[in-house]
């Protein structure tokens, strides 16, 4: 059966569809993926063919464009209110036996809003989405294809979003390869509580992959809904931190402020897709932010800034040259390098040039080619979707002195 159903409307956004099923059977086999009714055998019942597909996937990518919600029959009745309407079992199946559901938001399309939804849909709103674009498609599958990755435990390898290093041993080569692999925790994930102040959950320089729980209450008396709040930085607002996600848990039990007792435990793996579930202990009554991919955050100029300024120290003191360490992984993840630690009295043996390329070669990938400290010609391979001041790293391809070496450092201009 397959791994991963997609869900949509032939009117709606069959070209998002289309292309998606076409990168994902990229990574999975074919029978992996299911896209269309057209799959189902002749004379088989569609509703009950569906719900057996879906009941027994890992995952179901709801892909929402702009006439989901307001699709109607042809009686002009909304189609969404028809409960054999195949979009509305299929992502009601999956909600009801707790399947994994991604809603995969088309061009800025946003969420439903869940009073427009019916009953057996209302739980697709508090389901962390993923935008996908026309013009950022090829990043925006990159960065959901690594989701999936974790989620299904497929390795595999795909072009990254962020460009990642180079491995080049060869004389005349050398090829971009994937890393998805972070060590620590670039920054810090808190939680934002009463008064708009934050509390931290994973620490900046935690070791990655990482794990922490932390037992939060209510601030009112008889409060009936909690909003978990997570943010990214250092700051002790919430409003000077990233928002990284947002969700509620619903129901809890009606007591005095302080009384109730909702467990949070925020996990980040290596490839930094953060997965958090709020509990009510009392109830047992969970609400999950599933599969935010952390790498894909835009980071305002001053906070790299400061990133760069103060590096993280670890809290293992065996790991000495961490913050160079950190200044790779800082690259990886940001698409900028971090800066040498201070008080090396010898000159560093890296290179940095450019290259250019236009804005549909960075959409779709290119290979360049660029010269090393030596004067020799370099071919490497640009990742769909990199976006302008991105670098690549060229391991071993920088000056040299003895037998040692340095890297070759490109950073890519779009436009």
């Amino acid at each position: 059966m397959a791994r991963i159903f997609i869900s949509y409307r032939r009117e709606d956004a069959k070209w998002v569809a289309g292309r998606m099923y076409d990168r994902l059977t990229e990574m999975l086999d074919k029978e992996n993926v299911f896209l269309d009714v057209s799959d189902i055998d002749p004379g088989d019942d569609f509703v009950e063919s569906v719900k057996q597909i879906v009941g027994s996937c890992d995952v179901l990518l709801a892909v929402i464009g702009p006439s989901w919600l307001g699709a109607k029959d042809a009686t002009g009745a909304l189609r969404l209110q028809n409960t054999d309407d195949l979009v509305r079992v299929e992502i009601a199946t999956a909600l009801r036996r707790d399947i994994r559901v991604i809603p995969i938001l088309v061009d800025n399309v946003p969420m439903p809003p869940a009073n427009a939804l019916p009953d057996d849909l209302q739980a697709l709103t508090r389901r962390n989405g993923k935008e996908v674009g026309f013009s950022r498609f090829h990043a925006d599958l990159d960065s959901l294809i690594k989701v999936l990755r974790a989620v299904l435990g497929v390795s595999g390898s795909a072009d990254s979003s962020v460009p990642t290093d180079v491995d080049s041993d060869a004389e005349e080569s050398a090829d971009v390869t994937d890393k998805d692999v972070n060590t620590v925790l670039p920054m810090t994930i808190s939680l934002e509580i009463h008064g708009g102040e934050v509390t931290p959950l994973i620490a900046k320089g935690a070791g990655l992959p990482a794990e922490q729980s932390m037992v939060m209450s209510t601030a009112d008396d008889n409060q009936a809904v909690a909003t978990v709040h997570l943010v990214w930085g250092e700051a002790k607002s919430a409003s000077d931190n990233l928002s990284i996600g947002r969700f509620e848990l619903e129901d809890l039990q009606l007591a005095p402020k302080g009384v109730p007792r909702i467990e949070v435990t925020a996990t980040v793996d290596e490839s930094l897709i953060m997965t958090v579930k709020a509990e009510d202990q009392a109830t047992g009554r969970s609400e999950i932010l599933d599969s935010v991919d952390l790498s894909q955050i835009e980071i305002p100029d001053h906070m790299l800034a400061e990133l760069e300024e103060k590096p993280i120290q670890r809290e293992s003191p065996r790991d000495a040259g961490f913050s160079d360490m950190f200044a790779d992984v800082f690259g990886d993840i940001f698409g900028k390098r971090g800066k040498k630690k201070a008080g090396n009295s010898q000159p560093s043996l890296d290179v940095h040039t450019s290259a250019q390329i236009t804005s549909s070669e960075a959409k779709s990938g290119v290979e360049i080619e660029v010269n090393n400290a030596e004067g020799r010609t370099l071919r490497c391979k640009v990742p769909a979707g990199t976006k302008d001041g991105s670098v690549l790293r060229l391991i071993g391809q920088g000056g040299r002195r003895g037998e040692d070496t340095g890297d070759l450092y490109v950073k890519i201009k779009v436009g």
